[in-house]
């Protein structure tokens, strides 16, 4: 027997994993869809989207790249960019070219955090969320995002620096 055969036998594909991955991440994946886009419809769409594309392009995940975890996280973020560029046309790659300075409402006036989270560029808003919300490692958020372990630990770093900034 080919031994590609016995490791499919015995280790769990990743799409037999999917609903023990959606209790796992889920509720992150629903906060930081919601942090970005403001609206709770929205964010409740792109985890779903987020889950049933894992469903059809479960063969696409290599296990080599990465954990699980992060192939979802980043099907998550680029259904959450797709929505927000659909929206925001004008600020397309934002992130990348770590455009201007998108902002979302507060949710509240005694929330300082998330009033202080506006303030912040998407690109910084997105690595904190990834960290602090999603509980994602530097690597994880790396594997999602396509950039270096070592450019998501100094966005991460510089970042909470300008968050901590804004609340003294």
């Amino acid at each position: 027997m080919p031994a590609s055969f016995r490791q499919t036998r015995t280790r769990t594909s990743v799409r037999d994993q999917l609903p023990a991955l959606y209790d796992e991440l889920g509720g992150a994946l629903w906060s930081y869809a919601y942090g970005l886009l403001r609206s709770a419809a929205d964010a409740d769409d792109v985890v779903a989207d987020t889950f049933e594309r894992a469903w059809r392009k479960h063969d696409t995940y290599r296990p080599r790249r990465g954990e699980p975890q992060a192939w979802i996280w980043g099907i998550c973020r680029r259904r959450t960019l797709d929505v927000l560029r659909a929206r925001t046309p004008d600020h397309l790659d934002a992130l990348e070219r770590g455009g201007p300075d998108l902002r979302m409402e507060a949710i509240g006036d005694g929330d300082e955090v998330r009033a202080a989270l506006t303030q912040l560029t998407l690109a910084d808003r997105e690595v904190l969320l990834l960290r602090y919300w999603g509980d994602l490692t530097y690597a994880q958020i790396a594997a999602a995002t396509g950039a270096s372990e070592n450019a998501v630990t100094v966005r991460a770093h510089r970042a909470l620096k300008h968050l901590q900034e804004i609340l003294s």
